[in-house]
């Protein structure tokens, strides 16, 4: 008798778009830990471009959303025009 196609597939070996996106996921955390977590997925791919690493720009962005990397950027400053209004 023949297996069933899922339990075939569960005993596979990794896929090679698996392998290669796990590969890119080490690479995402170096380079968003390197910026101190202010670069998003544009600078990241522009520093992985840098590093010769060749990826799409949604790629890069959905793998950063599957790691929960988020960029933290800093928050504007609002001048005043008087002392009072900048605060206590």
């Amino acid at each position: 008798m023949f297996k069933s196609g899922c339990y075939d597939w569960r005993g596979r070996p990794e896929s090679a778009t698996v392998k290669r996106r796990e590969g890119l996921k080490t690479l995402l955390k170096k380079a968003f830990e390197d910026s101190d977590s202010t670069y998003g997925y544009r600078r990241v791919h522009t520093q992985l471009h840098r590093w010769g690493v060749a990826a799409g720009l949604v790629l890069i962005r959905w793998l950063m959303r599957e790691l929960g990397l988020e960029p933290c950027q800093p928050k504007p400053r609002r001048f005043g025009l008087t002392q009072g209004a900048l605060g206590p």
